[in-house]
């Protein structure tokens, strides 16, 4: 059997623990839980909390796993005021190991949608479908939208 260790490192800011401790909703966040796996020393491996660059918690948005940089973490909504849809987005660096707002914004706010990535050398294309947003015409929607990241 292997020792018991704690594999959570708490929220570094006062208001996040606040959140945590007072409000356990666990359907937002302004940050990313990332599991650390260390395959030649599992006893390492560690859950870890990455702090967002806005600190806007996000609901009903996109991953998109992108190799080898990271994931992109694209539009939203906040979930204290559903009607604030995001046109923007963050990228998790795997090897800085933080987050950082992506300089590239959504043509339109977006949340509740799907989002998929074609990889190529040197570049992957981010195509974006669907998604809802209280100020958007519905048909504004029916358009595939598309990012291009050069890496």
């Amino acid at each position: 059997m292997l020792p018991r260790r704690n594999l959570f490192a708490p929220p570094r800011r006062q208001e996040d623990m606040f959140r945590m401790t007072e409000k356990r909703t666990y359907t937002e966040s302004a940050a990313a839980l990332v599991f650390e796996f260390h395959p030649s020393e599992p006893a390492k491996s560690v859950f870890r909390i990455v702090e967002s660059p806005t600190g806007d918690p996000r609901v009903h948005l996109a991953l998109v796993p992108l190799s080898p940089l990271g994931v992109l973490i694209l539009g939203g909504e906040n979930p204290s005021q559903p009607r604030e849809v995001f046109v923007t987005g963050e990228v998790y660096l795997k090897d800085a190991r933080r987050l950082a707002p992506l300089a590239v914004p959504l043509a339109i706010p977006r949340t509740r949608f799907g989002a998929f990535a074609v990889e190529e050398p040197g570049r992957s294309d981010i195509y974006i479908l669907g998604g809802s947003s209280p100020d958007v015409n519905p048909a504004d929607f029916s358009e595939v939208e598309r990012l291009r990241i050069r890496r």
